[in-house]
């Protein structure tokens, strides 16, 4: 036999009784299933309620703190996209501005309300009537037309708006805003480049115009070439 039966002499069927009865209030036995005791289980039910108020207690700590980085992030997306704006509206202004001084020769008022009338029709989609407005205001316009009024002075015998000027050994191309030429008659003569902002400025670039200006035009040698920034703060 693989058991060997004990006898059960000598053994208190009273102390079996006792035990039997101790593992019955511990235990609820029933074939396929355990459970804990009545007393175990009301404990199990509070652990599960301190877990759950635990739970619900911290939800606003993480919704608040959600919520928190959500409205920051979108501070930043609106702070980037107004600075966006902002830049692309500065740079419009100055193709408005560079347009508008295209098209004057001598600045007189037949002049200004001509080029004008050609700004309005060609960017009053993109800034609108009262945008325009304020910037061809009556102050804004007498600030174009002596913030420097060399450069629309009757002397020149040539004036070129928007020139195009190529350097041959680098292959590129530059645009000069404003070039006049003073011919002597003589072999001599006055250049003047105007160069028209409203927002930064390159000292380099018109170092550059003066160079290759020279360098293409061989008759330029003997004249005087002056260069300047035409700032305008709209």
């Amino acid at each position: 036999r693989l058991f060997e039966e004990k006898s059960l002499k000598g053994i208190n069927l009273e102390d079996i009784s006792f035990e039997k009865s101790v593992i019955n209030d511990f235990f609820d036995c029933k074939i396929g299933e355990f459970s804990f005791s009545e007393k175990n289980s009301n404990n199990g039910d509070t652990a599960k309620e301190n877990l759950e108020s635990d739970l619900f207690n911290s939800q606003p700590y993480f919704i608040s703190s959600i919520y928190e980085n959500e409205k920051e992030t979108e501070k930043i997306e609106i702070n980037d996209s107004k600075f966006l704006l902002e830049t692309e509206e500065k740079r419009m202004i100055g193709i408005l501005v560079h347009y508008f001084f295209e098209n004057l020769k001598y600045g007189t008022d037949e002049e200004v309300e001509f080029s004008k009338t050609l700004c309005y029709k060609k960017y009053l989609s993109y800034f609108g009537e009262e945008k325009l407005n304020k910037i061809f205001s009556k102050e804004n316009i007498e600030m174009f037309l002596t913030k420097d009024k060399e450069i629309f002075s009757k002397k020149w015998d040539y004036i070129y708006s928007e020139y195009v000027l190529y350097d041959y050994e680098e292959k590129k191309e530059y645009r000069i805003d404003r070039l006049m030429i003073k011919d002597n008659g003589d072999g001599t003569g006055e250049i003047y480049i105007v160069d028209f902002k409203t927002g930064g400025k390159d000292e380099s670039q018109l170092k550059t115009y003066k160079e290759v200006l020279r360098k293409n035009f061989e008759e330029l040698q003997n004249y005087n070439i002056r260069t300047k920034f035409l700032e305008f703060n709209i």
